[in-house]
């Protein structure tokens, strides 16, 4: 059986900065994105043989895993940033098409596109879903003009028609997949006006939607606003009013609450970022993006433009194969290959409290899966799954937490969404035991999951 594996590609360019944001990115685009794309598949050569060897098994002890060399089935392909959408189509192409035959990217199922709202039309729309790009990500992050000022962000002077037309041609254009980010927890934001963004998002026939309560990032001009007293605090309680209003909204239209953040209608879950909470190994392209092997060793690149292109900007390999000829390479060979041009790269091996709490961390985002305790026995041992049960005890009976077996999750979520033909809920546990007991967040639970989280993770 081939576990899914994924490639994410970190875009850094942006028009204007947010006012809460910490991703890395750059306001340099129209200068730099041709040499970038040239850089970043240069990065993509250097680095084709990183799935060529990875981990047989996630080892608990102080020796790394086992590695072997398979030739890898790359499931899906995720444009982030940054503002991906704010290449042009010919530098997409070029991207696309080098990263297809750089890892022979045959066995795709999904492929993610990050969208600015104000980088929308149909000749844009076209262009990417001639180039193979099967889902959209739409960072709307809200539709009312004063609340996306209060963001920082560019105003939004669209009527709601002009939302459901841009729905419309979506799908007119062919693509299968459509998901939308919105954020709340900022006092200027009233229920009403919450569940009017709601509305407007589910009148433009989205399948997915990713909500992010605001949280306070150091750094930021928010951050620095909120402290000098020029914009108001955040709100805990009023985070959870909107958090509560949008489950009570998306339940209601046959969204189920399948991560922390995200909600999704049956058979449209994000395929891409369920890699990484189950713990699969994918690969991070493009400065300050992070990779994972899926055993014991975290990486990421610098976050640094001027540093990645000074290295990248010229072929670090002079042969332009693809990761088919993994063939004739021995594991080491690979590994070496990959290591020898990851010269940006920031690489940490961890130890087996690490990745314990990783585990945890990663495990628990699923509002679906959770953690199993039959996985905590076999990857870790006996007296693990016993401290995990004791730690989590006042969680279950301040019920932050629940701990329920597969087929009673299966149930709660089809019951939980009435106006949806259960036939279609796809049970996420399908190929597991399905009398397994499994912690996993109840509703108020994920309000707090950072704290439970901690609660359970080795100190």
């Amino acid at each position: 059986m081939h576990p899914p594996l994924g490639i994410y590609v970190h875009i850094p360019f942006c028009r204007h900065a947010c006012a809460y944001c910490d991703f890395y990115f750059t306001l340099t685009a129209t200068r730099d994105a041709a040499i970038f794309i040239d850089a970043l598949i240069n990065e993509a050569q250097a680095r084709r043989y990183f799935f060529a060897a990875l981990p047989s098994s996630l080892s608990t002890d102080n020796k790394l895993p086992d590695h072997k060399l398979i030739k890898p089935r790359i499931k899906t392909l995720y444009l982030g940033g940054g503002t991906p959408s704010l290449l042009t189509a010919s530098l997409m192409e070029k991207l696309l098409t080098a990263l297809k035959s750089i890892f022979s990217l045959t066995y795709l199922t999904e492929v993610t596109l990050e969208v600015n709202p104000e980088d929308i039309s149909e000749q844009k729309l076209r262009a990417w879903h001639h180039l193979g790009i099967t889902r959209l990500s739409l960072g709307v992050q809200s539709f009312n003009s004063r609340h996306a000022k209060y963001l920082g962000r560019k105003i939004i002077p669209y009527p709601p028609q002009y939302w459901e037309r841009v729905g419309a041609l979506i799908r007119n254009i062919g693509f299968s997949e459509l998901s939308l980010d919105l954020m709340y927890g900022f006092p200027s934001l009233s229920i009403s006006e919450w569940r009017s963004n709601l509305n407007s998002a589910l009148a433009l026939g989205v399948d997915h939607i990713s909500l992010y309560s605001l949280t306070l990032e150091k750094n930021t001009r928010l951050h620095t606003q909120i402290l000098k007293g020029s914009k108001p605090p955040l709100s805990e309680q009023q985070s959870l009013e909107h958090f509560l209003a949008a489950k009570d909204v998306l339940n209601r239209h046959g969204f189920i609450h399948y991560e922390i953040s995200n909600f999704a209608k049956p058979g449209h879950m994000a395929k891409h970022n369920q890699i990484y909470w189950t713990g699969g190994a994918y690969l991070g392209l493009g400065p300050s993006a992070h990779s994972y092997d899926g055993g014991r060793i975290r990486s990421s690149v610098a976050s640094n433009l001027k540093q990645y292109l000074s290295v990248y900007s010229k072929n670090p390999s002079a042969t332009t194969q693809s990761i088919d000829s993994i063939d004739s390479m021995t594991p080491m060979t690979a590994a070496s290959i990959s290591a020898k041009y990851s010269i940006l790269i920031d690489k940490t091996v961890l130890t087996t409290k690490e990745l314990y709490n990783d585990f945890i961390i990663t495990r628990l985002r699923s509002m679906l899966t959770g953690i199993a305790l039959d996985e905590v026995e076999k990857l870790f041992s006996m007296t693990k799954r016993e401290e995990l049960l004791a730690r989590a005890k006042p969680l279950l009976a301040e019920r932050l937490l629940a701990l329920k077996t597969t087929d009673v999750i299966y149930k709660e979520c089809a019951a939980a969404v009435p106006s949806t033909d259960k036939r279609t809920i796809e049970n996420p546990n399908s190929n597991s035991n399905r009398t397994n007991l499994r912690l996993v967040l109840t509703a108020q639970g994920s309000l707090v999951a950072d704290a439970v989280m901690r609660q359970l993770m080795d100190d």
